[in-house]
């Protein structure tokens, strides 16, 4: 249809040029015509046939009744003006002026311009890309359903591959993807990463004070690891501005959680070499070998498998883009104006449309040796679930007719929005209007296209559906909507579901690093991961299913327990108030009654006065005594007693 617009605009246009030209070379026609009638009289002036110049002339005259009678005149007296034969010899007509010339010459200039638009608008000529598949789509969408194609049987086998034996913890289901194996990985990598970097400052003669973690540094045991995971998992669930607000002893930011597991210098330093991978193996970014995702490869492979074995999925699935929250400096950035989060790295995801269990996922890292293109992440996503008769329910980004032919193929439906101008759709029927409620279909073997008019138009694909209107209900309203769009409406929600749920209680630490801020992100996801087979587990068993909040606190205390006891002193001073219980002063150090220490009351007023370091030391008085439950040194009056006895014992 547009081809069809232009061709006629340009000929409009063309005509108009060539009349105007004709009007404004008027005498120069008129001269023209003299010398043309001039050279074939002189030549063949004895071929000259009056009856046939007559009827010629009669039949001009009938076609320029309508043009004006000026010009008519003026075409009239130039024309008896001109030289010819003589009247005895032939009779009076009158030979046709410029005007007719003009018209004569348009309609042959038209007829070649017509000429000249079929030529360009064939596609041989033009070298258009149709390929043969193209140009089926183009020619062989019909409105017929004869001998529409069965849907393929599901043979998948859904649920949980693995036995987890009777009445599973929530850690038990945490532990499916969190192995000792990547519990091991941590370990070596982040102590590697500690040798490396400590090396690195004692040779490069780098100042380091007494009590600077590199100075400090144990290497990092197992049970640690695990104790934390669980920190990291209780930040998740307990969001504080800074990290070191979690041992803080303010009464506003008081906590008690954090001390018990782990001094907050060790979780620093922990947290400062936390690493997942060597980083002498990397290999730098444009040469041959580099690996963008070096630095969480172990982690990034080993859920990624995990994520596949442990769970079948059900028959309806989908994909969709996700984002991890980043907006520094990484080449694997990106911006996406329809997430809530516009700036980050962009994750691919198969997910279950019902749960939104993860099963795959892909990271995108602009490798120029993998593949970006919708089509391609598509069929490394869902090759391992081809000929199952699994159902993916895609978007626009993704939806084509030939994504759907290669689908189908394979016993694997299609159900997608598609964009109106995609490749192979049939263009009238895409661009044909459509009243408010009106439903459309055309189809081509096994793909339908239903377009289908709401407050503006819905395009879907699909293999699955037929072209049929029900009722559906909503709170307020009921509307006939197209099954493919109810269906397609009520199963494309799985990643939206599961980034809604990693939304809740994100483990997103601000950090320089993107690998970090990546990594966190993946132990988020895998929470989430475990959290949707402990509810699946227990809706199989026909038990209410948990809260995710709950679960996390589960996961939380047992990955502690399982790092070891608490920290003792740390639980004593944190749990018991300092204005209540039994306090008693005992000496600092029962072996050494001599032993000394500063007066804790007396630092604190002295601080908030604004004394400096070196003041502290003087302004605090020395005692040998503490409180038997507090752990602090005290004078014996009045600081003890002010201590335990008023709130604002600073005042």
């Amino acid at each position: 249809m547009a081809r069809r617009v232009n061709r006629l605009m340009l000929g409009v246009e063309a005509l108009e040029l060539v009349l105007q030209e004709g009007s404004d070379d008027e005498e120069g026609v008129f001269a023209s015509a003299r010398v043309d009638q001039e050279e074939d009289e002189s030549e063949s002036e004895s071929d000259f046939d009056p009856r046939e110049e007559e009827i010629r002339c009669r039949s001009t005259s009938e076609s320029s009744e309508n043009d004006d009678e000026e010009v008519d005149l003026r075409s009239r007296s130039r024309s008896r003006s001109m030289p010819g034969p003589s009247t005895e010899s032939r009779p009076d007509y009158t030979r046709p002026g410029p005007v007719n010339r003009s018209r004569s010459r348009s309609r042959v200039d038209e007829e070649e311009l017509d000429a000249a638009f079929d030529v360009h608008l064939d596609p041989e000529v033009m070298n258009l890309d149709l390929d043969e598949e193209q140009a089926t789509y183009m020619s062989d969408w019909v409105s017929d359903l004869t001998d529409f194609p069965m849907v393929p049987p599901f043979t998948g086998n859904p649920g949980l591959q693995v036995d987890m034996g009777e009445d599973p913890k929530p850690l038990d289901f945490y532990m499916l993807f969190i192995t000792d194996d990547i519990i091991k990985q941590m370990k070596q990598e982040s102590n590697r990463y500690a040798r490396q970097t400590i090396y690195q400052k004692e040779h490069a003669g780098v100042h380091l004070s007494p009590r600077s973690m590199f100075r400090t540094w144990k290497p990092v045991s197992k049970k640690e690891v695990y104790r934390f995971l669980a920190l990291l998992i209780h930040m998740a669930l307990i969001d504080k501005p800074r990290i070191q607000h979690y041992w803080s002893k303010d009464p506003v930011l008081r906590s008690t959680f954090a001390p018990q597991v782990m001094q907050r210098e060790r979780f620093k330093a922990i947290l400062s070499f936390f690493h997942l991978n060597d980083n002498t193996s990397y290999i730098a970014r444009g040469q041959p070998g580099h690996d963008p995702l070096h630095k969480i490869r172990p982690l990034h492979n080993h859920l990624k498998e995990c994520f596949m074995n442990v769970y079948s999925l059900k028959q309806n699935i989908c994909i969709d883009e996700a984002m991890c929250p980043w907006r520094g400096r990484s080449y694997l950035r990106v911006y996406m104006k329809d997430k809530p989060m516009k700036w980050g790295i962009k994750f691919y995801e198969l997910c279950e449309s019902s749960s939104g269990y993860v099963w795959s996922f892909e990271i995108m890292h602009g490798d120029t040796n993998l593949s970006n293109k919708p089509f391609d992440v598509v069929h490394r996503l869902i090759d391992p679930l081809l000929n199952k008769g699994h159902c993916l329910y895609v978007d626009n980004y993704y939806c084509n007719p030939a994504l759907c032919d290669s689908l189908s193929a394979n016993n694997t439906m299609v159900v997608g929005t598609v964009r109106a101008n995609r490749i192979g759709l049939p263009r009238d029927f895409m661009n044909k209007p459509l009243a408010t409620g009106e439903m459309d279909f055309r189809r081509q073997n096994q793909v339908s296209v239903i377009r289908w008019k709401d407050k503006r138009e819905v395009n879907i694909l699909t293999t699955k559906h037929l072209p049929e209107m029900v009722e559906h209900r909503t709170r307020t309203d009921v509307k006939m909507k197209p099954t493919a769009v109810i269906d397609y409406s009520a199963n494309m929600c799985g990643v939206d579901l599961n980034d809604q749920l990693i939304a809740y209680n994100p483990m997103h630490r601000k950090t320089i690093k993107w690998w970090k801020k990546l990594a966190f992100h993946m132990l988020s996801l895998t929470l989430v991961q475990a959290f949707i087979l402990h509810n699946e587990y227990l809706k199989a068993s026909r038990k209410k299913p948990w809260q995710l909040c709950d679960f996390a606190k589960a996961v939380c205390l047992a990955l502690v327990m399982r790092g070891g006891q608490l920290n003792e002193a740390a639980e004593e001073e944190r749990l018991v108030d300092r204005l209540s219980g039994r306090h008693f002063l005992v000496p600092i150090d029962e072996d050494n009654p001599r032993k000394r220490g500063s007066c804790h009351v007396c630092y604190k007023r002295a601080k908030k006065d604004g004394a400096t370091r070196a003041q502290l030391k003087n302004q605090a008085s020395r005692t040998t005594f503490k409180c038997n439950i507090c752990k602090n040194a005290f004078c014996v009056y009045p600081c003890f007693i002010d201590y335990h006895t008023k709130d604002d014992f600073l005042a």
